[in-house]
């Protein structure tokens, strides 16, 4: 089946849960996903066959809280097993405010596409399997966590936070530019456009 809905929130100021392992949902623009919201815990399972497509899509969402602060929030979503799709038009953002939300998005099959991946502080990205499709922005304090063979990032990346390689087998296909830390330990990373360590980035291996 199909749902189509102007937003779609999972996990508002409360706890809410979403599997979804076939059919197709689609978000209208100009409307987002959000996956934990406001002082919510949201969780999303997409698999099989299924597919999301959304404007902007957030992992992890912090709201005023109405006295000049914000609520805090967290959002997971799991990608596995088939050929499960996400797609999103814009800019899918793994922990939205640092210090209040906390996401996490685990890609263990399927394909994720975005034209921009942002993790930020307080946000991880585990990737163990599938395919990154879209130009992937890590922030100062934010995670990229690899592991597990067939791993291709099909597009730019900044990295300014954390990437961990463990027993992985990972293919960059754009840029990578590394101003922060990239750890190989000990894991195969192949880098087929300009690879580029600047300012305080270090690679390191074992």
């Amino acid at each position: 089946g199909t749902l189509w809905t102007f937003s779609l929130i999972v996990g508002n100021d409360g706890g809410g849960t979403m599997n979804q392992s076939g059919g197709g949902n689609m978000a209208g623009p100009p409307m987002s996903v959000w996956v934990g919201k406001g002082s919510g815990t949201g969780y999303y399972e997409l698999s099989g066959t299924g597919s999301m497509v959304a404007q902007t899509f957030v992992v992890g969402a912090a709201t005023a809280d109405g006295s000049g602060g914000f609520k805090t929030t967290k959002g997971t979503v799991t990608q596995k097993d088939g050929t499960s799709r996400l797609t999103v038009v814009g800019d899918l953002a793994i922990s939205e405010k640092p210090g209040f939300s906390t996401g996490v998005y685990n890609l263990q099959a399927g394909v994720l596409e975005a034209a921009t991946i942002t993790v930020n502080e307080g946000g991880t990205l585990n990737y163990s399997g599938g395919s990154i499709k879209g130009d992937l922005t890590n922030n100062v304090k934010g995670k990229v966590n690899l592991s597990g063979s067939g791993l291709v990032v099909q597009g730019n990346v900044n990295n300014f936070g954390t990437f961990m390689a463990t027993g992985a087998e990972v293919e960059f296909k754009g840029n990578f530019t590394n101003l922060g830390g990239y750890v190989n330990d000990p894991s195969v990373s192949k880098f087929y456009g300009d690879l580029q360590v600047l300012g305080q980035g270090y690679l390191a291996g074992e």
